[in-house]
């Protein structure tokens, strides 16, 4: 065997362990929207690696990735004396681009380099992705990738095997994170729950948008959906009105949780009623929806739905 051949799968075979300074090292609990160099390079080695064979089948994806980019911004960000300005969309310019782009935009290329991992890779990507985040006290999380049915909004019919690719979503702290989000986001993959998973998605997505008030409605409709889906695998009637309050008493009349647990499943829907966008809100005198009152419904309803699945066998 070659030589450099058997040191490289010598150490593909040690390099699942962490090294000495990550073993040592304390995931911070406060958390950073700032990724500096350092924490890209991290990551686009990461990715790089988990394309594999998708390097051997596009003549450069690297390119298509700078074109997608480009095409959704209009441009890509390089030195005004950088030697590849007159080059095209090249994968160059893109390497340039990020060093010098936002963190938002380099959270975009991110997503969209989740196209272009191997199909058998993306969720090792995943996971080490979020093993940076983590270690480096970064505020976000990449969700799981995932394959359900969804309904076409214009024919209303059945579409199946939809791909749904990784997509970041802002957190607050490392506890909730790890305790709350990250198996509620794993729970969300199971097929009958792709419609909870989307809509509860869209609400962390609307956070990180500062749509504070259309967070607190999609999480709540995430929490009706979760209802739906229960009271049909417990082959129960839904009442006349599906609307989340509705949903929540004839769950507990039917004595299928006990009656101290309605307040904490109720105020989710009174909240919503209160303070979301859903309810007319715009054309009342209110003060603004908060991030903590948007963060603090969303992950309420992550941890109630989370406890349904468990208490009703839908965690896998």
């Amino acid at each position: 065997m070659n030589f450099v051949i058997g040191v490289r799968i010598m150490w593909e075979q040690i390099r699942v362990g962490k090294l000495f300074s990550q073993r040592k090292k304390v995931a911070p609990l406060k958390l950073s929207e700032g990724i500096s160099q350092p924490q890209r390079n991290r990551i686009e080695y990461r990715i790089h690696e988990c394309m594999g064979q998708r390097l051997s089948s596009y003549q450069n994806p690297y390119v298509d990735l700078a074109r997608k980019l480009y095409g959704t911004y209009g441009l890509l960000k390089i030195k005004d004396n950088s030697q590849n300005r007159n080059s095209g969309v090249t994968a160059e310019v893109l390497f340039e681009h990020l060093i010098l782009c936002t963190d938002d935009e380099y959270l975009d290329f991110i997503e969209i380099a989740m196209l272009y991992i191997d199909y058998n890779q993306i969720g090792f990507c995943v996971i080490h992705l979020n093993e940076i985040f983590r270690e480096d006290g970064l505020a976000y999380v990449l969700t799981p990738f995932s394959v359900s049915d969804v309904i076409d909004d214009a024919t209303g019919k059945r579409i199946s095997n939809v791909q749904n690719y990784p997509q970041i979503i802002l957190v607050d702290n490392q506890v909730t994170q790890q305790e709350i989000i990250a198996p509620v986001l794993k729970l969300l993959t199971y097929p009958g729950l792709s419609v909870v998973n989307q809509e509860l998605i869209g609400a962390f997505h609307h956070i990180r948008d500062k749509k504070y008030a259309d967070a607190i409605s999609l999480a709540a409709a995430s929490m009706e959906s979760m209802f739906k889906v229960i009271f049909k695998r417990e082959k129960m009637t839904l009442p006349k009105s599906t609307a989340l309050g509705n949903l929540i008493n004839e769950f507990l009349n039917k004595n299928k949780l006990p009656k101290y647990y309605e307040n904490c499943f109720l105020a989710i829907s009174k909240i919503r009623n209160e303070i979301s966008s859903s309810h007319g809100r715009a054309e009342q005198n209110i003060d603004p929806v908060t991030f903590y009152q948007a963060e603090h419904v969303v992950h309420l309803v992550a941890s109630n739905i989370l406890f349904l699945a468990r208490k009703y066998g839908l965690e896998s």
